[in-house]
């Protein structure tokens, strides 16, 4: 991993990616789990991690790395959450949240990081760099999309015995609902 970067103190900084780009390596060596092969990682106090099923202790620490926190929990934690990041911010802490949740990261984040194969790709305006990570996203899944072969509609139908599609019998289901034993989806 090449990265060479520093966030202000009271900073809330959205790490994205691809995975394998090195957002969790980066949260690691910024929450202290981890020491870099070559280089350093400064921090003025301590440093803490947060993982993806560590539950969501936001304590006060003057380095907080957030690895995928966020995802596994409801609604109301995910708010209080917020809420004390946003305390966080104002005692001067700098958190790093890793996410692959756009709506989370333009909520909470001032800066973004697009880390692409262990190197920072791009920071700045959540907006934007999120923007271009889309724009990034989609055309590797056109890219991929162009190296695969679509079945011929006879092959399909002969490989199968013909096109199927799914139907929800509405009725049957009521009548005879499927954690009574009935069967209330049929293929046809």
């Amino acid at each position: 991993m090449e990265f060479d970067a520093a966030a202000p103190d009271g900073a809330v900084i959205g790490v994205v990616g691809e995975n394998g780009a090195g957002k969790s390596v980066l949260a690691r060596l910024a929450g202290g789990v981890e020491q870099p092969a070559s280089g350093e990682v400064e921090s003025h106090g301590g440093a803490r991690l947060l993982g993806p099923d560590d539950p969501l202790n936001l304590a006060p620490a003057p380095v907080l790395a957030i690895d995928h926190t966020f995802a596994r929990h409801d609604l109301l934690v995910r708010e209080r959450a917020a809420v004390a990041i946003d305390r966080l911010r104002q005692t001067g802490s700098t958190i790093l949240l890793v996410s692959h949740e756009e709506e989370l990261l333009r909520r909470l984040a001032d800066e973004v990081w697009w880390l692409h194969e262990g190197k920072l790709a791009a920071r700045g305006d959540p907006e934007e760099i999120l923007g271009a990570y889309r724009q990034h996203i989609a055309a590797r899944v056109r890219a991929w999309g162009g190296t695969m072969k679509t079945p011929s509609a006879r092959g399909f139908t002969e490989a199968t015995g013909g096109p199927r599609s799914w139907v929800w019998n509405w009725p049957a289901r009521m009548a005879n609902p499927p954690w009574r034993g009935g069967a209330a989806n049929r293929w046809e």
